[in-house]
C-alpha cells in the first residue's frame, strides 16, 4: 500500500489506481494471501505461462490519517505488532546467538514470541483497571450490521459502546499468515468492515482457533460503514496496514475514494 499513498497524489480526480499484481515479499503478506498468491519464486515462474489479461479482484481501501491501506486497527493486536518491532530493535544488535534470532524472532515465530513474552502479560496488568472502553459512531453514509453471518441496516448513529480489546476497520478478510481475522469484508463494496471484539485477552486466547480462522466468535461485533469515529477511553496501540503508530484516542475510518484492481492469482492459475 505504501506504492498506493505515493501514487495517488499525482492521479487526476477521479483516476483510477492502476492494476496491481501482489507478491509474497512482505511479512504476514495479508493482501498477497487473500487474492491466492504463491510464493514468491513460484509466482515469478508461472508468469510466462498464464493467460493474458490476468483476471483482477476490486478492493475498496481503508483512509485514516490520510493513509490508505487494507486494514488498520486498535488494541492488543496493534500492541502486538509495537512489541514485536521493539523486540526486534531490542535483539537486533546482539553478535551471540544470531541463528536463534533468525529463526525465533523473526516472521510468525516473532510475531506468537512477542504475543507471549510481552502482550499477554502487558495486557493482564493492564486489565486490573478493567477494560478499556470504545464508542463507536457513523459521521456520514448508511451503515450495516452483520446479523447472523448477514449484512441488515443499522439506523443508530452510535454504533456500539462498552468494553473492547480490538477495534479495527479492514476491506481484507486476511490479516497475515492466513488469519483471517476480517471474514466479512468485502461483503459490500464501497464500505469498510468495523469490527469491535468486546473480550479481554484471555477469553481471545480460549477461542484462538475461531478467531484465526474466521469463524464466529462470542464477543465480536461486525459493521460496514462509509465513515465513523472511535473514540477511547485511554490511549490505545494503533496500527495502520500492520505498522505500529504509536497510540491514539480517538481516529476516523473512511473508505477511500478510490478502489483498486489487484491481480487475482487464484482465478488466474485454476
Amino acid at each position: 500500500t505504501r506504492l498506493l499513498n505515493l501514487l495517488q497524489p499525482f492521479l487526476p480526480r477521479r483516476a483510477p489506481f492502476p492494476v496491481v499484481g501482489m507478491l509474497r515479499l512482505g511479512t504476514g503478506n495479508a493482501w498477497a494471501r487473500a487474492v491466492g498468491t504463491d510464493s514468491y519464486f513460484r509466482a515469478v515462474k508461472r508468469l510466462p505461462h498464464l493467460r493474458w489479461p490476468l483476471p483482477t479482484a476490486r478492493f475498496d481501501l481503508v483512509e485514516v490519517e490520510g493513509s490508505l491501506s487494507p486494514f488498520a486497527g486498535f488494541g492488543w493486536d496493534a500492541r502486538i505488532l509495537n512489541d514485536y518491532q521493539r523486540n526486534l530493535d531490542r535483539r537486533s544488535g546482539q553478535i551471540f546467538g544470531s541463528r536463534f534470532f533468525t529463526r525465533f524472532q523473526t516472521g510468525l515465530a516473532g510475531y506468537l514470541y512477542a504475543l507471549f513474552r510481552y502482550t499477554v502479560p502487558s495486557e493482564l496488568l493492564e486489565s486490573r483497571n478493567g477494560q478499556p472502553e470504545v464508542k463507536v459512531e457513523r459521521v456520514s453514509g448508511e451503515s450495516l450490521k452483520i446479523v447472523d453471518g448477514e449484512p441488515v441496516p443499522y439506523a443508530e448513529t452510535v454504533l456500539y459502546q462498552g468494553p473492547m480489546s480490538v477495534a479495527a476497520a479492514a476491506t481484507c478478510p486476511e490479516y497475515g499468515y492466513g488469519i483471517r481475522a476480517f471474514p466479512y469484508a468485502g461483503r459490500v463494496p464501497g464500505s469498510i468492515n468495523l469490527r469491535i471484539y468486546d473480550r479481554p485477552v484471555m477469553e481471545a486466547l480460549r477461542h484462538s482457533r475461531q478467531l484465526w480462522t474466521g469463524l464466529p466468535s462470542p464477543g465480536m461485533h461486525d459493521f460496514f460503514v462509509k465513515r465513523a469515529r472511535v473514540t477511547f477511553s485511554r490511549p490505545m496501540p494503533f496500527q495502520v496496514g500492520g505498522d505500529a503508530h504509536g497510540a491514539r484516542r480517538t481516529v476516523e475510518f473512511a473508505v477511500g475514494d478510490r478502489p483498486v484492481q489487484v491481480v487475482n492469482w487464484r482465478a488466474a492459475t485454476a
